[in-house]
Formats: structure tokens, C-alpha cells, sequence
């Protein structure tokens, strides 16, 4: 459903559809249509949260199929594991009796992942059983022995971080008391390097341990939850799982602010002093056209910071370092400063930004933004079918479709 005002006051609602003619508004309720130039145009507003009847004309967005979690018995149990889901809660029941040696039994919600991988969690609830034990883990097989790491927590004894590096060896285990229901724990494979760390609220992350685990691309990756007690069952409850590539640190999206006063949001791959790579944009950004980069939400007292166009790193801490630029690549960006030398930082948990040069900011007649946050100041815009062509300063010439835009606003 989308709203169409135009220049000459007119405001029509109804199913909308771009073609090379204009905006097309369709009522459903008697079929008729009118068809808005861009001449006469002024704003254009999808709002998600109202559907219509569907007619001839009106563009469906397909459903994103999101791929099921999978279960399974790891080693010998006595009684069939589970899992319940609802609302985002994640119950998983266990017979098994121990993550740990040379072999382990518990219940496994996995999906199979391929190469750099990342899965966040909240333990919230336990089985009031010392030897109980809840957590993430990405596992090179589902066999009993299978090479794995793991970050859990237990019911009495706190956190631990273990990984067993091949079939035919031990569990090595590290403790950390600290650690108690309800907690955050984080996962995050880069290559045969896994990184372990932790949360009391989501928000504030400490990295505990990074271990060299050799491991194949094609793993399982997911919540692991054991009982500790042969013909005992226990339950494990865990919520906010998200899994994926990587996954942000907080619910901020990342910006890359383009001098030209454009921001494309989205999570940022990768990035070099030729072009940067954002997850949810289909277009490589030109290095020479950005600003600044946001990891973080950004105080207020950081913004005249940004706004002087300095190069360099702004920290968690406060500090600015001025720092030249290398590359962005798995999390981790790399810069070169008098005081610190050639040296990488985690943009999760170490930076909050990155500046390149000033923000211009030039006035348009144009602005569009996408369903993901992008906001594009184009110069120059043309509909086609069921698409959007742009000229924007610093991108060039590019084309959105019609399901990406959630609001467009044409200058007086």
C-alpha cells in the first residue's frame, strides 16, 4: 500500500507501480487508476503495514524464506533431545551428559554454514544441576568426537570456553566464573581463527579468547545444550539467537556517509582504499566518494569530530587517533598512525568510526530511502518498470527496484 501526494496537493492512496510513464495509483475497491508524472510529483510513502486486495497491476515483494534450524543427538543419549520454539524462545531439552573430553553427548540446534560465520545468544535459564551446560558452538561434524568450540555457561560454575582442534584429541577447557544466567555469548569464525566473547546486556562485549581451530568451510554451526546427568533430562532456554555472516553488535545498522551527503546502510564486508563492499547494497561504493564510516550510534559530542573531515579512528573510549587508512575486512579495521604504527581494531567492540575526509553535503532534488535505511540524494531520477534509475553524485548512474524503496521526496 503506498501514499502519492503531489506538487498540485492532491494526496492518492492506494496499490502503486513504477513505470517509464510515472507513479500508476491503483484503488482496489473499483479497479480505477492515475497515473502521476514526475513533473507533478512530490512525495511517495510505502507503508508495510497496511495490505489491500490484490489486483492485475499491484507488485508482490516474495517472501524471504529464512532456512529451519535442524536437530540432532550428538553422541550416546539416553532419550531423544528436543527443541521447542515459540515467540523467539528457544527450549531445548537434553539427555546428553557432557560437552567436554573426547567425546561429547548433548542436543544440537544447528545449521550447516559455510567459511566466516557468526551466531549470537542469551542464556537465559538452566537445569539447576552443577554439571548442566548451555551455549554456542560451531562443530566441524555431528559426530561424538568432531573437532568444535564452544561458549557456554553452567547452572553453578559460570562460563567456559572450550575447543576440541581434532577428533583423536582432549577438550581444552578455560573457565570464567564471571559468568552467570542470564548472559550474552558470542561466536565469530574467521578462516581456522574463533573468536569467544560475552555480554551481561547485549550491548557492551568483552572478547575473552580467540583459538586456531583447523576446520573445513562446510560446518555446523548453532545452540548446544546437555543435561550432566545420565536418565536426567534438562531443559535449557535461550533467546536472541541470530545467525549469519556476522552478526552487528547492537541493533544500530552501520552507515557509510558519502561526501555528497548520501548514506548507504547495511552491514559492511569489506572495504579498501579503492571501494568499499556493503552487505544489503547491491553496488560497490567508491572509497573516494566517502566521508566517514558509522560502527556505532554516535554521541553528540563526537559529531563535530566527524564534521572536520580529519582522517582517522574514533574509539569506544573517546579518543581520537589520527590514522591513515588500509582496509576493513572481517570486523577488523586497519589503519597506520604515529602513535600506534600499523595496527587493527575491532569494530565491534573498539571502534565507534572511521573518518576519511569531509561530508559536502550538496542539496538535490531528489531523496530516496530504501527498506534498509539507505538514504540516496540523487541529482537526477527516472521510473521505469517496477524500477527506479538514479544519478547520485558520488555513485553514478544506478538502478533500485521497486520493493527496496520505502519513501521518495522530489524537491519543490
Amino acid at each position: 500500500m503506498g501514499v502519492v501526494q503531489t506538487k498540485n496537493g492532491k494526496v492518492l492512496q492506494g496499490q502503486v507501480r513504477f513505470s517509464s510513464h510515472g507513479v500508476t495509483i491503483i484503488n482496489a475497491s473499483d479497479q480505477s487508476s492515475l497515473t502521476v508524472g514526475l513533473t507533478n510529483l512530490s512525495d511517495i510513502f510505502f507503508d508495510p503495514r497496511f495490505e489491500s486486495p490484490a489486483d492485475g497491476l499491484a507488485f508482490r515483494r516474495p517472501e524471504k524464506v529464512q532456512t529451519p534450524w535442524q536437530t540432532e543427538d550428538i553422541g550416546s543419549v539416553n532419550d531423544a533431545g528436543s527443541l521447542e520454539l515459540a515467540s523467539g524462545l528457544f527450549r531445548v531439552r537434553s539427555v546428553g551428559t557432557n560437552i567436554a573430553g573426547r567425546s561429547d553427548a548433548f542436543h544440537f540446534v544447528y545449521r550447516p554454514c559455510t567459511g566466516n560465520c557468526e551466531i549470537v545468544a542469551r542464556v537465559v535459564n538452566l537445569p539447576p544441576r552443577t554439571v548442566s551446560r548451555a551455549g554456542i558452538m560451531i562443530r566441524e561434524t555431528l559426530s561424538a568426537d568432531s573437532a568444535n568450540v564452544f561458549i557456554g555457561l553452567s547452572a553453578r560454575s559460570g562460563g567456559v570456553v572450550q575447543h576440541r582442534d581434532d577428533p583423536l584429541g582432549e577438550t581444552a577447557v578455560n573457565p570464567h566464573p564471571e559468568m552467570f544466567v542470564p548472559y550474552w555469548l558470542r561466536l565469530k569464525r574467521t578462516g581456522n581463527e574463533f573468536t569467544t566473547s560475552a555480554s551481561r546486556n547485549g550491548t557492551h562485549w568483552t572478547k575473552y579468547q580467540t583459538v586456531s581451530c583447523p576446520m573445513p568451510a562446510n560446518a555446523h554451526i548453532g545452540l548446544a545444550a546437555t543435561a550432566g546427568e545420565e536418565q536426567i533430562a534438562g531443559i535449557a532456554t535461550l533467546d536472541n539467537v541470530r545467525q549469519d555472516v556476522f552478526v552487528p553488535e547492537t541493533s544500530f545498522i552501520p552507515q557509510i556517509h558519502l561526501q555528497s551527503g548520501s548514506v548507504i546502510a547495511g552491514p559492511i564486508l569489506s572495504g579498501d582504499q579503492n571501494s568499499f563492499t556493503v552487505q544489503s547494497f547491491p553496488y560497490t561504493v567508491p572509497a573516494s566518494a566517502v566521508s566517514h564510516l558509522l560502527f556505532r550510534w554516535l554521541p553528540f559530542r563526537y559529531t563535530t569530530q566527524l564534521g572536520s573531515g580529519t582522517p582517522g579512528l574514533l574509539l569506544n573510549s573517546g579518543e581520537f587517533v589520527e590514522a591513515g587508512f588500509s582496509h576493513l575486512e572481517n570486523r577488523s579495521v586497519s589503519v597506520s598512525s604515529v602513535l600506534f604504527g600499523a595496527k587493527s581494531f575491532d569494530i565491534d567492540s573498539e571502534a565507534m568510526a572511521l573518518v576519511l575526509r569531509r561530508t559536502f553535503d550538496i542539496a538535490t532534488p531528489y531523496t530516496v530511502v530504501t527498506v534498509d535505511g539507505t538514504t540516496i540524494r540523487a541529482k537526477k531520477l527516472a521510473f521505469g518498470d517496477y524500477e527506479l534509475e538514479l544519478t547520485e553524485g558520488s555513485l553514478g548512474t544506478r538502478k533500485l527496484g521497486m520493493p527496496e524503496v520505502l519513501w521518495l521526496r522530489c524537491a519543490p
